[in-house]
């Protein structure tokens, strides 16, 4: 048995390498955070999978709530903004579309009258259509935006995100949380060390076989949780012995609402994935039957037209296929009126960041605490256990003589 024969130089090695259990068990407890993303081993009681990706689904659920609840609705996006913002951009291809559209209708139903017409009559029908066209693209772009609720499903995004990747809450976390996690280690080290030296005094007082392994069972346990309680606490800065202490994720509330709402737009609601959502079906559906109502008012305008005894009822038809068509198609172009109004990843960031940094302490906490809260104790545990070995290791290795007269 490999042994140490000055008895000096191994009670002050009991500190450090209480330092060194401290640090590794919090490591540890970190790791077990977020790895192994899918669970390994025997199920349901043999094995592990990281308490972050077990508990995507509940953890993005609560990140979701935080967001539509106290930092931003989608609705809010479109607070005091007008149609026209997404369709002037357009406004000169789409009347050109309906013009061609409308000379192409008029050629093949009525050309001999259509030629008749003066190019001035034929411009300004064109003209009347464009006008229509682009009212009812304002008046779409309106419903779209009072109901953008209905026609995106925020959570489900939010859930789809976490079920198609799985490593994005850990990458969340690890994103948002980055300083605290490194604090949760190198506190290790620290408290590790500190509370070494009271088992250094009690194994030269008591130098009893269980002092070492119990002592290594409450350095795992309390460097966890003075770690985390660290983390959170105190909320509001107070003075102690003169000193500003305030929780390490509080201090940082400007930075880490600036990291989470880049990562939770560039994720979870980039403008691919809101575009995606105007494109299920279900909003496809309720979109169409817009499309349709605007599309009856614009033919209805005929109805009364100077001119509606000169125009066959095929071409009317016609017309109205081809204006309904353009205005879906227009629409749902990547690039088009829709997918302008659903690129608002920009706004909503901004919007995530600045009402972030404003939210009151317990709110704030509420972005990260729950991944603690969720099973906090079995990061404890965990690191009450390699606490626990590690100082039956301290015992065999420092001190063998002791242990081998058990």
């Amino acid at each position: 048995m490999f042994e140490l024969s000055n008895p000096v130089i191994k009670l002050l090695l009991i500190p450090v390498s209480c330092g060194l259990i401290g640090y590794i068990t919090n490591v540890a407890a970190v790791k077990m955070m977020f790895y192994p993303v899918e669970f390994k081993g025997i199920r349901p009681f043999f094995g592990w999978q990281g308490i972050i990706p077990s508990n995507a689904v509940s953890l993005v659920r609560n990140t979701h709530h935080l967001i539509m609840e106290r930092l931003v609705s989608i609705q809010d996006v479109f607070s005091g903004r007008k149609p026209s913002e997404f369709v002037a951009p357009r406004e000169e291809e789409l009347r050109q579309m309906a013009q061609e559209h409308l000379s192409h209708e008029a050629q093949t139903h009525m050309g001999p009258m259509w030629n008749a017409m003066s190019p001035d009559i034929q411009q300004q029908l064109g003209n009347e259509l464009g006008d229509a066209v682009i009212q009812s693209s304002e008046n779409l772009v309106q419903k779209v935006m009072e109901n953008i609720g209905d026609l995106i499903d925020i959570e489900g995004m939010s859930i789809y995100s976490a079920k198609k990747d799985p490593e994005f809450m850990n990458r969340m976390f690890l994103d948002v949380g980055k300083q605290e996690f490194i604090f949760i280690e190198r506190s290790g080290l620290y408290f590790g060390f500190l509370f070494g030296l009271g088992q250094m005094v009690t194994w030269y007082l008591f130098p009893t076989w269980w002092v070492l392994p119990t002592f290594g069972l409450l350095v795992g346990w309390l460097t966890n949780s003075i770690a985390i309680k660290l983390i959170f606490e105190p909320r509001e800065p107070r003075r102690i012995l003169g000193l500003k202490v305030q929780g390490l994720f509080h201090q940082r509330q400007k930075e880490v609402a600036q990291e989470f709402g880049k990562l939770v737009t560039e994720v979870v609601f980039s403008d691919e994935r809101l575009r995606e959502e105007l494109s299920r079906e279900e909003a496809k559906a309720k979109l169409m039957v817009w499309v349709g109502e605007e599309v009856d008012r614009v033919m209805a305008k005929y109805d009364s037209h100077p001119m509606r005894a000169m125009i066959p009822d095929a071409l009317l038809e016609q017309v109205r296929g081809r204006l309904e068509g353009l205005v879906d198609e227009e629409f749902n172009r990547e690039d088009g009126i829709l997918g302008s109004v659903a690129a608002q990843s920009a706004p909503l960031r901004h919007e995530i960041q600045t009402r972030m940094s404003a939210l009151d302490p317990m709110s704030f906490e509420n972005v990260l605490r729950p991944a603690f809260q969720a099973e906090e104790w079995k990061l404890i545990a965990a690191g009450a256990a390699l606490g626990l070995g590690a100082g039956f290791l301290q015992l065999i290795y420092l001190f063998g003589d002791v242990w081998e007269k058990i």
